[in-house]
């Protein structure tokens, strides 16, 4: 077990930390600076495949501009729900940068209601530390 819990720290560690194959542009630190003038798009898709469960595929996309922040969510907060959500950023620092972004949004499908939520970030050099709820 306890080899296990080695081999998941370093692979957590390692991911974080940029590589040379990485295309220009890209940071591991949160912004703290937004263009104004232009949209920032984002998607990230994660496959599911458990026992004895139907396989999924959890999708999001996001999309800034200045400090707005939109959202669209599918299979986040329940299997055949989608979700949009709107929010504005606050961000700063130099060397310790920081990210607080309340938002609200709408769940529909299989489950319905009102979402609010919040996403932080904290990040010094490679480091980063992300919390949502």
């Amino acid at each position: 077990m306890f080899t296990g819990v080695i081999a998941t720290a370093a692979a957590l560690l390692l991911g974080a930390m940029p590589c040379d194959g990485q295309e220009a542009g890209l940071s591991t630190a949160p912004s703290s600076t937004a263009d104004a003038a232009g949209w920032k798009y984002d998607i990230t898709a994660s496959y599911y495949s458990f026992r004895n469960q139907d396989d999924f595929t959890l999708a999001v996309l996001r999309a800034d501009r200045g400090q707005l922040h939109l959202e669209a969510r599918y299979n986040y907060e329940a299997i055949d729900s989608g979700s949009l959500f709107v929010g504005w950023k606050f961000s700063g620092g130099k060397n310790l940068t920081w990210e607080i972004m309340p938002i609200l949004g709408a769940v529909f499908g299989q489950m319905e209601g009102i979402a609010p939520g919040f996403e932080a970030s904290l990040g010094f050099g490679i480091v980063d530390f992300y919390t949502e709820t």
